[in-house]
């Protein structure tokens, strides 16, 4: 006869039910990383953020449901649940294992260095940030539109013409606009201390607005043959613009100084062409271009601030989720905060990878190729962006998101300025410049 199985004591229940529960547990999350690297690989919405975000918040409920139907089916021997662990836990060593360090660290402190009126600075110039009563209350004057066409364009030259006791009056009527503009350009230099992702940020409208009406009162003062007038009006546009670059550590104030130079230089280029300048005003705005731009380097500077970007946002989950630590999951904190991170995310390895393909696109940047920038990390971020199977799937799906923005309009508008600030200086100082000569013929086509 079968001798009687012995009886299960209470301590081979209690480590039974931990070890089948960590068993459970453990394939509950590698069910959930399939699901959500499926879900990334074939870019379908697959509910898998949803169900896995349910099932990391519901910790322990989901494992601890699951093993006790496991454990009322009769598997109550502890050696099961061992068994369980111990295969499951290479798979998670590798999962949990990172990168040593980051190969190339950036910060955003490092791109925008601050300096002792840093912040007086900043704070003049963020009167009209964004959620600012003053940035909020800002309308351009009725009569005109709400954006204004390029000033190379016959459209331009137009509705400068067709309304320009209209433009003159709307000019004068942004007053309190124009005084905050003199008052940040003025400035020696402007700091940006940007240093987390809540951090306000100049708001686009009023900048665009200040600039769209001087420009078209400088060519409305240059129809009406008054060039020295016209280039005084366009003279704080491009020397604040030129002062938000240097310091900048978000991609934000990059684009609205490019914005701003573009459209300052066009109708410089415009009041050039249709009316007298004196040499006196010819030489002020000369000396105004006259710092060179950045040039390679700047369009290198563009791509490296996604990357400080990027790993501020990784530092600041890292910092969460010491904050957090076992707390955050078992009340229900992010996703990230919780034990698991070190299993959904490897941020050293995110980083590199994400830095390495940011460093291709610098290069791309630097030699003018717009288009082989964003295609290159397009195609980054349909690899994989960082992920790899079942491991670093958030990480990947984090780079990936960074991995969005169409640099192909920022990089071509970057030169452009370069090249039409370079044109301009040659024709105030008399000489020849063939990429005006180009672009002209671009403009009007």
């Amino acid at each position: 006869m079968n001798a009687a199985p012995k009886p299960v004591s209470k301590t081979q229940t209690a480590l039974g039910l931990v070890l089948l529960f960590v068993t459970v547990w453990c394939l509950t999350v590698l069910v959930i990383l399939a699901w959500q690297a499926l879900a990334l690989a074939t870019a379908r919405d697959l509910g898998a953020s949803a169900i896995s975000g349910f099932v990391f918040q519901s910790f322990p409920l989901v494992p601890a449901s699951l093993t006790a139907l496991v454990w009322w089916a009769g598997v109550r021997r502890p050696i099961w649940g061992g068994a369980g662990v111990l295969l499951l836990a290479p798979l998670f060593v590798y999962l949990a294992v990172d990168d040593a360090a980051v190969n190339d660290p950036l910060t955003v402190q490092e791109l925008g260095e601050p300096f002792p009126e840093a912040e007086a600075s900043q704070a003049v110039l963020l009167r009209y940030a964004k959620g600012t009563p003053a940035a909020e209350a800002f309308r351009l004057p009725e009569g005109l539109p709400e954006k204004f066409p390029k000033p190379s364009s016959p459209e331009w030259e137009a509705l400068v013409n067709g309304k320009s006791e209209r433009v003159a009056s709307a000019w004068a009527e942004i007053e309190p606009l124009r005084s905050w503009w003199a008052e940040w350009s003025d400035l020696p230099r402007i700091g940006d201390l940007t240093d987390r992702l809540e951090s306000p940020i100049p708001n686009f409208k009023p900048m665009r607005g200040y600039a769209d009406l001087a420009c078209a009162e400088a060519g409305r003062l240059a129809l009406a043959g008054k060039g020295d007038a016209a280039l005084a009006v366009l003279a704080p546009v491009l020397v604040g613009a030129r002062k938000l670059i240097p310091y900048s550590r978000t991609s934000v104030r990059t684009m609205i100084a490019i914005y701003l130079q573009l459209r300052a230089l066009e109708t410089a280029e415009f009041v050039l062409k249709r009316t007298t300048v004196s040499p006196e005003a010819r030489t002020r705005l000369a000396t105004i271009l006259t710092p060179a731009g950045e040039g390679a380097a700047g369009a290198r500077r563009i791509i490296a601030r996604e990357y400080a970007t990027l790993a501020l946002i990784i530092s600041r989950l890292e910092a969460q989720q010491a904050e957090a630590g076992w707390h955050g999951s078992f009340l229900g904190g992010p996703v990230r905060d919780g034990f698991m991170d070190w299993v959904l995310m490897n941020p050293t390895r995110t980083l590199n990878r994400y830095q390495a393909v940011m460093s291709e696109a610098q290069e791309l940047a630097a030699r003018r190729d717009a288009a082989g920038v964003t295609q290159r990390i397009t195609r980054f971020a349909a690899d994989g962006a960082g992920r790899q199977g079942l491991k670093n799937v958030y990480g990947g799906s984090l780079a990936a998101d960074f991995a969005t923005m169409d640099f192909t309009k920022i990089i071509k508008n970057y030169w452009e300025v370069e090249d039409r600030r370079a044109a301009v200086l040659a024709t105030l100082r008399g000489e020849t410049h063939p990429t005006l000569s180009t672009q002209n013929r671009e403009d009007k086509k």
